[in-house]
């Protein structure tokens, strides 16, 4: 599976970590690259790069954020934001489109056909940005959690599953749970 995660809290901290210690590769984004239009291009590009060489060496890559309330990438986001004449929503969306565009494109340069995206608002991104236009659920993965048939135009897209998660919600083992298809 390829996880994107754009939540700040404490149960996606957790989450990450478990997915680390059970033979994902998890992959921190540089919140300043990706906050900067000049830089974020390079950043968006090494995340997909590293991502799809995880994908092609079997192993399920965890993009992030942030890890809980308490990371660093959250204490200084407002004033990177700030500095960068942005105020708090447009950094955000920033960062959303950042991760929708790694979901993207990892998609495309791979096979996967499972993906999570964890964040109320990173959710939204991404399934706007897939170009999906409607969603079936397809199993229940934890409550509050189903597991999706994405529904799409574009061929690529249409059939993907994909589970859309509030950071809140699951174990700490969603993510291996999604990976071997069972409820969390």
């Amino acid at each position: 599976i390829g996880v994107v995660s754009g939540s700040c809290s404490p149960m996606s901290a957790a989450q990450i970590d478990w997915a680390q210690a059970h033979g994902f590769l998890t992959l921190r984004m540089a919140v300043p690259l990706c906050l900067d239009p000049l830089q974020a291009e390079t950043e968006i590009e090494r995340l997909t790069q590293q991502a799809a060489a995880a994908v092609a060496q079997g192993v399920s890559p965890v993009i992030y954020s942030a890890k809980g309330p308490d990371d660093p990438a959250v204490q200084g986001f407002e004033a990177v934001a700030q500095g960068l004449g942005l105020d708090k929503a447009q950094a955000s969306e920033s960062i959303g489109m950042a991760l929708a565009e790694v979901m993207r494109r990892l998609l495309d340069r791979t096979p996967l056909r499972r993906v999570v995206v964890a964040g109320g608002d990173s959710s939204g991104a991404v399934a706007s940005h897939l170009g999906i236009q409607a969603f079936t659920v397809a199993a229940g993965m934890a409550p509050g959690v189903p597991l999706c048939r994405a529904w799409s135009d574009d061929a690529r897209r249409d059939g993907l599953e994909i589970a859309l998660k509030g950071g809140q919600l699951g174990l700490p083992s969603f993510y291996g749970a999604v990976r071997a298809g069972r409820v969390a």
